[in-house]
């Protein structure tokens, strides 16, 4: 039986996006993200050509598995600085939803990052890495099930993007359901 893992591991991301089609310029969002690509959700227009200039806000995660007890719960989601990437993509997989009435205007796509775009490209390297790293230490911080811990668990999920609008059981659940869509 052959495994079928990804080129690239994919993060979650929540950032808006920017593109251009037709001489008109689109706002949606962005669900993950790879060294490879992105992927665009809840698009108000499907791209009518294969290459699509893009502006997106990726966020300087720290690494909080580096800080302290006492840093974890001083930190200030609002510190995190955003690097503003332009970048030009292919898109490579439109995916459909069903043809539900609430689901009428969702549509995502893939899309590869093309041309020469190194500094972004490590930009997102580094972003990858540290939210590999957070949602491992998020993971255990789950697993460990101290009550001390959720003020920190809470702080470091709405920095990374989840909401914390979400039971902490169902929080748990998303976190894990990312880290095993890293790799598949």
């Amino acid at each position: 039986m052959t495994q079928n893992r990804r080129q690239f591991i994919r993060v979650p991301i929540k950032s808006r996006i920017l593109y251009a089609d037709e001489g008109h310029v689109f706002k949606s969002s962005l669900l993950n993200i790879s060294i490879g690509g992105v992927f665009i959700e809840n698009l108000p227009h499907i791209p009518s050509v294969g290459i699509v200039p893009i502006l997106f806000e990726l966020p300087q995660i720290p690494d909080f598995q580096t800080l302290s007890e006492k840093e974890l719960k001083r930190f200030d989601r609002e510190s995190i600085e955003n690097s503003v990437l332009r970048m030009r993509v292919k898109t490579i997989r439109k995916e459909d939803v069903e043809s539900t009435i609430d689901a009428v205007f969702d549509y995502g796509i893939g899309a590869e990052f093309i041309g020469d775009c190194l500094k972004q490209k490590d930009l997102i390297n580094s972003y990858v890495e540290t939210m590999v790293g957070n949602i491992g230490f998020l993971i255990r911080l789950f697993q460990e099930r101290k009550k001390s811990d959720h003020e920190i668990v809470l702080k470091i999920c709405e920095s990374m993007g989840y909401s914390i609008d979400l039971k902490y059981s169902q929080l748990h659940q998303k976190v894990l359901k990312d880290y095993q869509g890293m790799n598949w």
